[in-house]
């Protein structure tokens, strides 16, 4: 989420999984290695559109990275437990 300030909260990385096409359990917080530097290229991104409100990314755990499968306007199923 960030502000007209330029202010940017995170909520907490977790981890979901769905069924029948529902978020069936969301469990975190969770660590990835990679998650700080994602962090710093997402908000130059923020920064650049001068975006102001929630903004969802959907990241794919591939070991050693993380993979940005969706990106979505709105809070999306991995934070469905706000």
């Amino acid at each position: 989420v960030r502000d007209q300030q330029g202010f940017t909260l995170w909520l907490p990385l977790v981890e979901w999984q769905a069924r029948d096409k529902k978020c069936w359990w969301v469990q975190g917080p969770t660590q990835h290695k990679q998650i700080k530097s994602f962090k710093k290229t997402a908000e130059k991104l923020l920064k650049t559109l001068n975006y102001v409100g929630a903004l969802t990314f959907e990241l794919f755990d591939c070991g050693s990275s993380l993979l940005v499968n969706e990106v979505a306007p709105r809070v999306h199923n991995s934070a469905h437990y706000t």
